[in-house]
């Protein structure tokens, strides 16, 4: 993924990227950035040696200090960041983002590699048929969900059956309509701990990871579970950024043993 071109990285920026990536001597470094004078280069180097933030090294070319390798990984994840939010504008945009932690929206990054799945008119439930497939292909699923559909007692019974471990965080309504119909091929799997159930009051995202990949949905602006479009992905930063959401969510939960 390219950055965003909304926002135009500073040639201090690209040479610092440039060293990240192992560039170290002039003519590689200018060679990395063939459309700024050779000139605003070496000023910048020039710059950046000054404030300790590269020295010279005993080849003859440069190495990032201690200081330059924060400088450097800040911009890259800045600058990974921002091109990702830009690419997934309108989700963002139309989407209340609120229950994202701080810490987990600047690493946003992460889910580079991710793309959005939406709901069609020939197609009214591809959202939900990719979820299942999600599931079903799962050994382990960790799960926060703030809505219900039949299929998923279904599903998670049947994993859970073929050896498949599940934490799954469910609101109260979510708990009440899973024993409306019928918590029995669940229940049993709760005091080998295969299944370990939560519950939260108010969950604000629809967020399935599994060892394969994740499933987020979100709220609009009007407080309403959006059904038609899921961010989903399959690369190992983009589930791990998920695990840490889960992990975020599971920690305002409430152990729920004998709920069912």
């Amino acid at each position: 993924m390219g950055y965003s071109a909304h926002r135009k990285i500073t040639v201090k920026e690209r040479i610092l990227l440039s060293m990240l990536k192992g560039s170290s001597d002039t003519t590689s470094i200018i060679g990395d950035m063939d459309d700024v004078v050779g000139t605003t280069i070496l000023h910048e180097i020039k710059q950046l040696l000054q404030n300790h933030f590269i020295a010279k090294s005993t080849d003859g070319g440069y190495s990032l200090t201690s200081l330059g390798l924060f400088e450097a990984q800040l911009c890259e994840r800045y600058n990974l960041a921002s091109a990702t939010m830009e690419t997934f504008r309108d989700f963002w945009l139309h989407h209340d983002v609120a229950a994202i932690p701080p810490e987990l929206m600047v690493n946003i990054g992460a889910l580079s590699d991710a793309k959005i799945i939406h709901a069609t008119p020939v197609d009214l439930d591809s959202v939900h048929s990719h979820f299942i497939e999600l599931l079903s292909s799962a050994k382990t699923i960790m799960g926060a969900s703030p809505v219900f559909h039949p299929d998923y007692v279904l599903a998670f019974s049947e994993l859970l059956n073929n050896g498949v471990k599940i934490q799954l965080i469910v609101t109260p309504e979510i708990l009440a309509k899973i024993k409306q119909v019928g918590s029995d091929s669940l229940k049993k799997h709760l005091p080998s701990g295969d299944l370990q159930l939560y519950v939260k009051d108010e969950i604000r995202v629809a967020l399935t990871v599994t060892d394969k990949g994740f499933s987020l949905g979100l709220f609009d602006l009007l407080g309403r579970y959006d059904q038609t479009s899921d961010l989903i992905g399959e690369d190992e930063k983009g589930i791990t950024w998920a695990t840490l959401l889960f992990r975020s969510v599971l920690l305002q939960s409430t152990p729920c043993e004998s709920c069912l």
